[in-house]
């Protein structure tokens, strides 16, 4: 059974899902596409055609259950303090935002008002989980071009912790507000607005730059100019601008680079915790930075498939019969 563990020195969380269930799919066919709404469970959310009923054809976008999630949307929030280890029960959200109907439409870049109804859906979703009591954080990242089955889609994790990455995210910018008096975020935008060599596109509501602190090659953070903490806070128009914003970022990606691997992540404020306001949430663009394969690098969190006493137990026995063995 899947569960989260605590490294009690770097106060980061693990996901340890040594079963993993298969996804929903049958005969090759993709759980996704139009027709195969009965693989893909019954949806959360959808825009669609109004004379056509809920599980059918006839949709835009579509909010599925992730069929192969760890997590469970029901049951007891359960916490383990072993006084050295902590251990938590993997209850929390794991959904699939259906971006297009079309398996092979890159939506980003060929459509945007597909792809502005598909950020809508990405913040209604948000809005309702980080509502739940028990979520301390949403993070919702898309792969470009996306994984098995190939049908374009962003995920969602709604989880009953903080990923280390994110909580220090947050302390920075509140710190950074306590110190200086302004957002820090907010900042860095009338900064590169000024000097303008890490500016990768702009319009009216976001900026794209290049950060002056990259860590990556070809990292972009996609700001938008309001200062809002999360993305439940965004308005209507705003997500025009996104994803107007979005596919040109991810266009000059394709043409500087030869269409690289991205992942797109939401980084928004952790959820129903004191002090978050002064936090100003943003999309961060990664090129070619998953090559090693760590699942769940774009949700700052890692996903071991292996628990480590079995782990353990496989490298004891595999051990020459000369060694201690316990």
């Amino acid at each position: 059974m899947a569960e989260l563990r605590k490294n009690p020195l770097t106060r980061e969380w693990v996901i340890i899902a040594p079963e993993p269930p298969a996804p929903r799919e049958a005969r090759g066919a993709c759980p996704y596409c139009p027709g195969g709404e009965d693989l893909s469970g019954p949806e959360l959310l959808a825009y669609r055609d109004p004379k056509t009923a809920a599980d059918t054809a006839g949709w835009r976008v579509r909010v599925v259950p992730n069929g192969a999630s760890c997590f469970q949307p029901h049951g007891e929030l359960q916490r383990h303090d072993e006084r050295l280890y902590d251990t938590m029960c993997t209850v929390g959200g794991d959904e699939i935002i259906v971006e297009t109907p079309d398996h092979d439409e890159a939506t980003l870049l060929s459509d945007p008002l597909q792809a502005q109804d598909a950020l809508w859906a990405c913040r209604e979703r948000y809005s309702y989980w980080s509502g739940v009591s028990r979520v301390r954080s949403v993070i919702i990242a898309r792969r470009h071009p996306p994984r098995h089955p190939g049908h374009p889609h962003w995920r969602l994790l709604a989880l009953p912790v903080v990923p280390q990455p994110l909580w220090e995210l947050a302390k920075g910018m509140e710190q950074y507000y306590d110190y200086h008096g302004r957002c820090g975020v907010c900042h860095i935008v009338l900064a590169e607005a000024q000097a303008g060599s890490r500016v990768a596109a702009e319009n009216r509501n976001f900026m794209a730059l290049v950060p002056y602190f990259s860590t990556y090659p070809y990292e972009i953070w996609v700001v938008p100019r309001r200062h809002h903490a999360t993305l439940a806070d965004a308005q209507r128009q705003e997500m025009q601008s996104l994803a107007e914003i979005l596919r040109d970022a991810v266009a000059a990606l394709g043409h500087a680079l030869r269409n690289p691997r991205s992942v797109i992540t939401f980084m928004c404020a952790p959820c129903n915790i004191e002090g978050m306001e002064h936090f100003h949430w943003f999309l961060r663009v990664l090129t070619n930075v998953n090559a090693s394969g760590r699942a769940g690098l774009e949700y700052g969190i890692c996903v071991n498939p292996i628990a480590p006493e079995t782990a353990a137990g496989q490298l004891r026995r595999a051990a020459p019969v000369t060694l201690d063995r316990r």
